[in-house]
């Protein structure tokens, strides 16, 4: 189970153009008008230009289409939308997470197999079980206090960290947990994934 408690900067908080609900920007998602004319996805949120930002949702993001508020946000009312908009939101979440599983094992701070995370001995920050592997052993190796994240596959995982087969991955506490932990929510909320 994952959980959010981030305490926020009133000048980090921005506003979400369907529920006008207040939000830290790193749990909202950005969009930017493209020069093309279109809308993108600001996986990021570093984007040059104005921004529109939208909760997590894709019954938010349904009503921000239906609504065209985001057109009225960007003050752009001839933006097109992308018809895969929703597809490429969580495909750019999803390798954004795969990105910082990635840059954690360069960083040495990855923990790999079974048996290695049952038996290590540093402070984990994260826990990712294989969400088509064996649930037995996700059972076995349940770790109290650690997040565990469930949703990719042991091909995702594998690929990601250029090994034969992961099942289950362990990152230890280091300064890429919080942003790694962030982006898993983002997808989790927007791919509605009840804990």
């Amino acid at each position: 189970m994952i959980k959010s408690e981030r305490l926020c900067d009133k000048k980090d908080l921005r506003q979400c153009c369907v529920t006008k609900q207040l939000l830290p920007r790193d749990q909202l998602l950005r969009f930017v008008a493209g020069p093309d004319n279109l809308v993108y996805f600001d996986v990021t949120g570093h984007l040059p230009g104005r921004g529109a930002w939208l909760s997590p949702s894709q019954t938010v993001l349904a009503k921000a289409i239906k609504t065209k508020a985001l057109q009225k946000t960007l003050e752009e009312p001839t933006l097109r939308l992308p018809d895969d908009l929703a597809e490429q939101i969580a495909q750019q979440l999803r390798q954004r997470c795969l990105h910082w599983l990635g840059l954690a094992q360069k960083a040495g701070m990855l923990v790999i197999g079974f048996e290695k995370i049952r038996t290590t001995h540093t402070a984990l920050g994260l826990l990712f079980h294989a969400n088509d592997g064996s649930e037995k052993e996700q059972e076995r190796l349940h770790l109290p206090d650690v997040p565990v994240c469930d949703l990719f596959s042991a091909d995702e995982l594998s690929h990601a960290l250029g090994k034969d087969f992961c099942a289950h991955v362990a990152v230890n506490t280091c300064h890429l947990t919080g942003k790694l932990l962030n982006d898993i929510l983002r997808l989790r909320a927007f791919m509605d994934v009840k804990e």
